[in-house]
């Protein structure tokens, strides 16, 4: 008796997914023309070729990097030499990258010229622009912070901010995009094949869908600047994620496996972000 009802058990564990869970032909569809429409569409838009700067020749081997590389505090002249005007320098391209760049310039532009600074400046909004990922965006937009603080302390007017544009909101959807466009890679590049995980990379995409279109709405609402964060969605119990990776309903993966782990990361880079574009604002203002 006990091993037939455990025979029937297992059989309706394995059965019921087939029966009530995955997702019909046409869900799939939706999900991917939403994703290709709303998402992945922004590689179209400022896609750079791994490791190389936009109109700025490649990153790899180049003096600014190796002078971001440097730790003898003597070579941090060679850095601002690279930067110059940030106009055509070599841009990383990759969060480590950024990450150099941010360790060797951070803390020190405030001890620089004028034009020195403007290029910073420069070079930090040219990398906001095609940033990869969050984390990149996250380490320039410091250096940018630094140097603006240095600017409204100098209290710089006029022609010399001539040059100079504010971020557009939306890079940090872009970014946001960008990331979640690398993560379902990935995915895709798992030696794997397999119900389970077309599901699992569909889940991640509706929760990077819902994630990306709540990001932009927040970031095209310019009464937020400086704003609260938004609210992390809480994590799930036990139970709603064992139901979930049972019936492998993309939504249901989305909402209680992929959304709360997206929305930790970014809810604090979104008041970070704002904070960044007020101050742009400040500068700004005073041209």
């Amino acid at each position: 008796m006990v091993a037939t009802l455990f025979g029937v058990s297992l059989a309706i564990y394995a059965v019921v997914p087939l029966l009530v869970g995955g997702a019909s032909a046409e869900e799939r569809r939706l999900i991917e023309a939403a994703w290709d429409a709303e998402v992945a569409f922004v590689l179209e838009e400022t896609l750079v070729p791994e490791g190389v700067g936009a109109s700025g020749g490649p990153w790899e081997g180049s003096d600014l990097q190796a002078a971001a590389k440097a730790s003898d505090p003597q070579e941090v002249d060679a850095l601002f030499r690279a930067i110059g005007s940030g106009a055509s320098c070599p841009v990383p391209t990759s969060w480590m990258a950024a990450q150099e760049f941010w360790l060797s310039a951070g803390g020190n532009v405030s001890s620089r010229s004028q034009d020195e600074v403007l290029g910073v400046l420069r070079l930090t909004r040219r990398i906001e622009r095609q940033a990869p990922d969050l984390l990149t965006l996250m380490v320039t937009m410091a250096v940018g912070d630094e140097a603006l603080s240095w600017v409204r302390a100098k209290r710089l007017a006029g022609p010399a901010l001539a040059s100079l544009s504010a971020p557009d909101p939306e890079e940090m959807y872009r970014a946001f995009c960008r990331e979640q466009v690398a993560v379902v890679a990935q995915f895709g590049a798992v030696e794997a094949s397999g119900e389970a995980l077309d599901m699992t990379t569909l889940g991640l995409k509706v929760a990077s869908l819902g994630e990306a279109r709540r990001l932009r709405e927040a970031l095209a609402d310019p009464t937020r600047r400086g704003g609260s964060s938004p609210a992390p969605v809480p994590a799930p119990g036990r139970l709603a994620v064992w139901r979930a990776l049972w019936l492998q309903r993309p939504a249901e993966l989305a909402e209680v496996v992929f959304t709360p782990l997206i929305t930790s990361s970014i809810s604090g880079a979104v008041v970070a972000w704002e904070d960044h574009l007020a101050e742009w604002d400040a500068v700004l203002s005073a041209r």
